[in-house]
């Protein structure tokens, strides 16, 4: 399962000090970096400095994967290396994402948010499994590859809201779609990216709680899971005692 750690640029944001970011990401045991200018309130249509920070992150050895619902965006980012987008918005926001996708060759992430007037809302769980099939297809349609699709499981931000699912049975769930699957657990922690210092932060039971989606998510084989706290999912994953920088630990066998 990869270990998807995150990074990202504000309006005044160092590339060298993100790469940097990036590059411990690494060494703390992620397996992919997502560029992610949605949560960091990047401009959607700065491509340009969103390439550079992708090529430089790929000189440097570090998969990469970037989070946008621009068609545009992907294009540039994908010639400057990226393997992954992941889109919350499923296609929606850019009606020519999925040919762009399916051109590009690389690995899509379908968000199964609901967008209205723009803005994302959470899919019920009585929307999940029908939007989740409506955005297959048309990605399939497009020329997307099968096994190149990959169902964002949107439990990150159901966990921000009052439906509570059953994670595991959702998940197990899922997989019977016979697609891949993802799982963003690095909700409800915070994410704050700061000029020369761009990390991700959360309290103690945030931190706690992303890592039990995280074992679920690893009895289901998902494809990928992102965390905020990359060196505590690793060593959890792996079976290793971790303790985390918030202050609370775990011990698996």
């Amino acid at each position: 399962m990869q270990i998807v750690g995150v990074v990202g640029l504000d309006a005044a944001g160092d590339i060298g000090a993100t790469a940097s970011r990036a590059t411990q990401l690494m060494a703390e045991g992620a397996d992919l970096v997502d560029v992610d200018g949605t949560a960091s309130g990047l401009q959607q249509l700065d491509i340009r400095r969103t390439a550079r920070l992708v090529r430089r992150l790929v000189d440097q050895g570090v998969p990469v994967g970037v989070t946008t619902t621009s068609a545009d965006m992907v294009v540039g980012v994908v010639d400057a290396g990226a393997r992954v987008v992941f889109d919350p918005s499923g296609g929606v926001f850019d009606l020519f994402m999925p040919r762009i996708v399916a051109a590009a060759g690389v690995r899509y992430v379908v968000g199964q948010s609901v967008a209205r007037d723009r803005v994302l809302r959470p899919a019920t769980p009585w929307e999940f499994r029908d939007l989740a099939m409506h955005r297959v297809r048309t990605l399939l349609d497009a020329g997307v590859r099968p096994d190149l699709v990959v169902l964002d499981a949107g439990v990150g931000q159901l966990l921000q809201g009052d439906q509570e699912w059953p994670i595991f049975d959702h998940l197990q769930n899922l997989a019977g779609f016979g697609y891949q699957v993802f799982v963003d657990a690095s909700w409800p922690a915070l994410f704050r990216a700061e000029a020369r210092s761009p990390e991700p932060l959360g309290s103690s039971d945030d931190d706690e709680t992303a890592i039990g989606v995280c074992v679920a998510a690893a009895c289901t084989n998902a494809w990928g899971v992102r965390v905020s706290n990359v060196a505590r999912a690793a060593a959890v994953l792996s079976g290793r005692p971790a303790h985390s920088r918030h202050g609370t630990g775990a011990r698996t066998r």
